[in-house]
């Protein structure tokens, strides 16, 4: 009972307030605006913030009934009672939408995900040492070699909490660190989305959205010293080889592409400037080579055919301006050379085309 004044409240007076039954065969607006209308009974019946969460438990029918008492006999009645509704109201608004899509035995597998089970399987694919996906596979389907991704998960998990194993107030253990590594790499490299971590990795969105959260930033703290910084002068000579050995380019430092686009699993996002963004405006925000233009570059010399020049350079289609560390190609050659050129050049700048189509398809 809740007091009001002088008078204690009753759940059949509550009640009486237009507090109404909840239960999961309703559809998933219904839980919302069930979860409104208990907020309005508690205004008007003056309900006691003790009483708030009981009194709304009381409302719970078929499913949601069960699996609230599961819940309540796994964390004891004195945890239930301390219970603030505000809380409480956020965490049933999760549970009662999942209760709407799921059947009873789902519920259950989703209360009692085997994470060890999980672990397992995952390490038993591929990083046990009888392995069913050797590190091509792994390559292939994650996009980087299983040696740097290791390389990126130890440092993270002495970092950041969340990618260390725990155990909750129960005894149960969490996700390792290659369970949560893993799935945050598989949603950027596969595009997936966060729900459709439950089926081969055995988390839910949140975890995988967490983990693909944290991972994404601490990549950039972790690493953003060595890697995400301008490049040396050692470094750009070992692009010229690279670059050479590959493509057959002499001072070529890589490709460059400008866009704009919409991510097509997250339309609000933005990238770039506003107004017309074709390449040669977004080009002009990048400060790319404002070191360039303002004469603050180090000096890169590389020379073709007996000839010095001090700048490396990049590959480029025909619709940018003519720079000097731009290369471009004809649009339409005539000489046999010019076409075996354009060729070459063309297939070059493949990398930053792939780069862009596996962005545009996230």
């Amino acid at each position: 009972m809740a007091i009001v004044g002088a008078h204690t409240l009753s759940f059949q007076e509550f009640h009486a307030c237009g507090a109404l039954t909840f239960s999961t065969e309703k559809d998933s607006i219904a839980s919302r605006r069930w979860l409104a209308d208990m907020a309005n009974a508690f205004r008007t019946s003056f309900c006691t913030e003790d009483s708030k969460v009981r009194f709304a438990s009381c409302l719970l029918k078929d499913m949601a009934q069960d699996w609230w008492e599961e819940v309540a006999r796994e964390v004891g009645d004195d945890v239930v009672d301390a219970m603030m509704w505000e809380i409480t109201a956020k965490f049933w608004e999760r549970a009662l939408l999942v209760m709407h899509y799921a059947k009873d035995e789902e519920i259950k597998k989703m209360l009692n995900r085997n994470r060890e089970e999980g672990h397992e399987h995952l390490y038993r694919d591929y990083f046990a040492d009888n392995y069913v996906y050797g590190s091509k596979d792994f390559k292939r389907i994650f996009r980087l070699s299983r040696d740097v991704f290791l390389q990126i998960a130890n440092p993270l998990k002495s970092r950041y909490e969340i990618f260390q194993l725990r155990y909750d107030a129960r005894g149960r253990r969490g996700f390792t660190t290659l369970h949560k590594c893993v799935a945050a790499i598989r949603l950027m490299a596969m595009g997936e989305s966060p729900e459709t971590m439950d089926d081969y990795m055995i988390m839910s969105e949140r975890t995988a959205r967490e983990s693909l959260y944290t991972l994404s930033r601490g990549v950039v703290e972790t690493f953003g010293d060595v890697y995400l910084r301008k490049p040396s002068l050692h470094d750009l000579q070992e692009l010229y080889v690279a670059h050479e050995e590959r493509h057959g380019f002499l001072g070529m430092i890589g490709s460059i592409d400008c866009t704009h686009w919409k991510w097509k699993n997250c339309p609000h996002a933005f990238f770039g400037v506003a107004g017309s963004n074709n390449d040669v405006n977004v080009l002009d925000q990048s400060p790319i080579f404002d070191d360039l233009f303002n004469g603050k570059a180090s000096d890169a010399p590389f020379t073709v055919n007996g000839n010095e020049y001090k700048y490396g350079y990049y590959l480029t289609d025909g619709i940018y301006p003519q720079y000097s560390t731009f290369v471009k190609v004809s649009r339409h050659p005539v000489e046999e050379r010019d076409k075996v050129f354009k060729r070459r050049q063309e297939g070059a700048r493949e990398d930053v085309e792939r780069a862009f189509g596996v962005l545009r398809a996230k």
